[in-house]
């Protein structure tokens, strides 16, 4: 199954962690946009993006609330994430949020590309 990926409309929103707006990772990620992403390709894109945000951004806060606003558009595209959901809007430190997001991108049914 796949997930669907809007166009780069998403990266306005969410900027990728080398700040120039789009960097190879977000190119990468949207190759096949409209067609959908594999489970592999969103786990390899969520894992690249946190360790691109460790690295630019200073603390765990401003970690946290990226991904956090990454997991507010992501969750559309599996099923059953209320649990992790919950989890990952309530962690206070990266071990908390990853264990969550790796529950759901391991765990949780990709929804049905339309």
């Amino acid at each position: 199954m796949a997930a669907y990926l809007p166009p780069p409309f998403f990266l306005s929103h969410f900027p990728c962690p080398c700040g120039a707006g789009c960097c190879a990772l977000c190119a990468a990620a949207f190759a096949s946009c409209g067609a959908g992403a594999a489970r592999q390709e969103l786990e390899q894109y969520h894992d690249r993006l946190l360790e691109g945000y460790r690295q630019r951004l200073s603390g765990t806060p401003p970690v946290l609330h990226r991904m956090r606003e990454l997991w507010n558009y992501l969750s559309g595209s599996f099923e059953g994430t209320d649990r992790p959901l919950k989890a990952i809007r309530k962690a206070k430190d990266l071990p908390a949020y990853e264990a969550a997001a790796q529950e759901i991108l391991r765990s949780c049914p990709l929804k049905d590309a339309k």
